[in-house]
């Protein structure tokens, strides 16, 4: 889901981006701030609405594609969210929810990784 839907999200992202000018950026630098800071507080929250739409859009578009994954589901290819929904549709629900925050756990350090990365990245504006 993560490959067919980033494009997706990099669209949204974009178009906030452009609506932010450089001349914000260059007004915080003159002024003396850092990078991080000038992330923080100017972009971040002019991005805010862009991110939020682009999030629940993602998730729309991900919770649409579930009934593939049950389709594709067999004896030898058992998916972790078809696991999930079979667990809450057989009224196992606390099971559900620990098989969801395993998941959650497993995929934590790969999220660390990318904000690491992607702000290794955009620190020499």
């Amino acid at each position: 889901y993560t490959i067919t839907h980033i494009s997706f999200g990099t669209r949204v992202t974009n178009g906030g981006l452009i609506n932010v000018h450089a001349e914000l950026e260059e007004a915080a630098h003159v002024s003396g701030a850092p990078a991080a800071a000038t992330l923080r507080r100017i972009i971040v929250p002019l991005l805010r609405p862009a991110l939020l739409y682009g999030w629940l859009w993602l998730a729309l578009l991900t919770i649409r594609e579930l009934p593939l994954a049950t389709m594709l589901f067999s004896a030898r290819n058992v998916t972790l969210s078809v696991v999930v929904y079979s667990l809450w549709n057989s009224g196992q629900l606390g099971q559900g929810a620990a098989v969801s925050i395993l998941m959650m756990a497993l995929l934590l350090p790969l999220v660390v990784l990318y904000w690491r990365l992607g702000g290794a990245s955009r620190a020499g504006f």
